[in-house]
């Protein structure tokens, strides 16, 4: 069984969704590129080196102040089978769920956070 994920990438886009019920605190999708830019070339299918992943509500609200576009990150996580319904018909799709989310280029000291701030 091949459950498990690991991806070292560029945060491209951070999209938060707040939740309709106000106890639950706001989750994430990150787009993360994990390989050079590809060309792409308009046809049907196009292979870009990227993709979404969510960062669950019990997860997110610690790095919300951390996480930016440009960052790179080591993400460890595993993925999940989404059932939607719409009507009377389910759509089945598989979603990539952070469950620990590393900043590799983060300041490691407050002299350093400083610097980066500054810049």
């Amino acid at each position: 069984m091949i459950h498990d994920l690991f991806i070292v990438g560029e945060i491209r886009k951070i999209t938060v969704s707040t939740p309709k019920d106000p106890k639950k605190g706001a989750s994430a999708v990150l787009m993360v590129q994990w390989g050079p830019v590809r060309e792409q070339s308009g046809g049907v299918v196009d292979f870009i080196n990227a993709g979404q992943v969510r960062i669950p509500n019990y997860r997110f609200p610690k790095l919300q102040d951390r996480l930016k576009v440009g960052q790179t990150v080591k993400i460890n996580g595993h993925i999940q089978g989404v059932v939607k319904t719409l009507d009377a018909d389910q759509f089945l799709s598989n979603e990539l769920v952070a469950d620990r989310v590393f900043i590799l280029d983060e300041p490691s000291t407050p002299a350093e956070a400083a610097a980066a701030a500054a810049e």
